[in-house]
């Protein structure tokens, strides 16, 4: 049995006596007892809070004492901010219902009548003492839930951190612009962006979105972004990067025991000497591609989301440009987002600028992008303008 902490306050030296004899005799030996209220006040206020576990766990009291009241030092305890919640017990002979009313109101947890059996004040207060154990409990799990939550946060605001650094820098030259934007909706997201310059004149252009959300998806873009940098330089076309992408996938698949994932992906080869660009779209949303001040055309061809089958058909398409143009690239998250709050793609297109030599990308654009910070969301939103000159 837990070692309880008692102070008990009455005038009378014989009360006094009469509850130590009960606690004792049934294991409860920490007892402070004094006689007035000021004492149990001087006392309390004399306690080294920081140096003990708990000062006092429970406080009897009488109702009438010479000078301060029980009602009145049970106002006074209650304002000490450390024994805000400590249960006090009130012992009391009369039956004025106006003077209860007015103790519980002062913050009392019980009172008992006198005279008082033995088994009467050890059950009450044995309920009292259980209860005030279940709310320390329920306060220490709190106390360590918050530990691991502050610990979580501090983990995953490195983790974030990290993931922002993967990204690629913005790429901005006489020929063409790469930029990004990245919005995860939580501290990890499941959104994964890469670029990088294949050869001469030739840059690869990877957006992907991995299904689901949370740390795992967080992780499996890492993992896939891990593979990028070799992949990206190495692989033939297009065709043959989301091909051994697949086989990544499916392989990492099979390894699990329940949930499967998989992610889509646009991939662009975009070759600023030749004006042409090579794209696979493995179930990613529409991709738009446009030119000549508003023409467009989707960049739709490919084969399903990688990961899904072992094997998968790839079809890869091959688009000439010979003026300004823009390709708009964006994850699932914003085609949600503008369905959801009645924003049309000719709206966000208009933003575009394709006879702006110096960037189709406008200020309003960037604004918007900006403004959907704000906005209610429930997925990850990235965004890349690649702009060909």
């Amino acid at each position: 049995m837990k070692n309880w902490k008692f102070l008990i306050i009455d005038d009378s030296n014989i009360s006094i006596r009469i509850l130590e004899d009960i606690f004792i005799s049934n294991g409860y030996t920490d007892i402070k007892s004094v006689n007035s209220a000021n004492e149990a006040i001087d006392y309390l206020l004399s306690i080294n809070y920081a140096s003990v576990d708990t000062p006092v766990d429970i406080i009897i009291t009488d109702l009438f004492m010479p000078g301060l009241d029980g009602i009145e030092l049970c106002r006074k305890i209650h304002r000490i901010d450390k024994y805000k919640d400590i249960p006090i017990v009130m012992l009391t002979s009369i039956n004025d219902i106006d003077r209860l009313k007015e103790a519980f109101e002062a913050g009392i947890t019980d009172y008992i009548h006198k005279p008082f059996t033995p088994i009467e004040l050890l059950i009450r207060i044995k309920s009292i003492l259980n209860f005030r154990e279940e709310v320390e409990k329920r306060q220490l799990r709190e106390l360590e839930i918050e530990m691991i939550n502050q610990n979580l946060i501090e983990d995953l605001t490195i983790a974030n951190h990290l993931q922002y650094q993967m990204l690629p820098k913005n790429i901005i030259s006489e020929s063409l612009s790469i930029k990004g934007y990245y919005l995860p909706v939580t501290f990890l997201g499941g959104d994964l962006y890469y670029w990088h310059q294949i050869g001469n004149g030739k840059y690869g252009v990877a957006l992907m979105d991995v299904m689901g959300h949370g740390t795992a998806t967080s992780m499996i873009c890492m993992y896939i972004r891990s593979l990028l940098p070799e992949l990206v330089c190495k692989s033939a076309d297009s065709v043959d990067l989301v091909r051994v992408l697949n086989k990544y996938m499916y392989e990492f698949n099979k390894q699990l025991t329940q949930n499967q994932y998989y992610f889509t992906m646009i991939y662009i080869i975009a070759d600023v000497l030749n004006k042409t660009i090579e794209y696979v779209n493995a179930g990613h949303p529409p991709v738009y591609f446009i030119e000549n001040s508003k023409d467009l055309l989707c960049l739709d061809t490919g084969c399903i989301p990688i990961g899904i089958m072992e094997d998968i058909e790839i079809t890869n398409e091959i688009v000439k440009y010979s003026e300004t143009s823009c390709i708009l690239m964006y994850s699932d998250g914003l085609y949600d987002l503008i369905r959801d709050n009645n924003i049309t793609f000719e709206y966000i297109i208009s933003l575009i600028d394709i006879n702006n030599f110096d960037s189709s990308i406008t200020p309003q654009f960037e604004n918007f992008l900006d403004q959907i910070k704000s906005m209610p969301r429930i997925d990850d939103i990235s965004v890349v303008t690649l702009e060909l000159r």
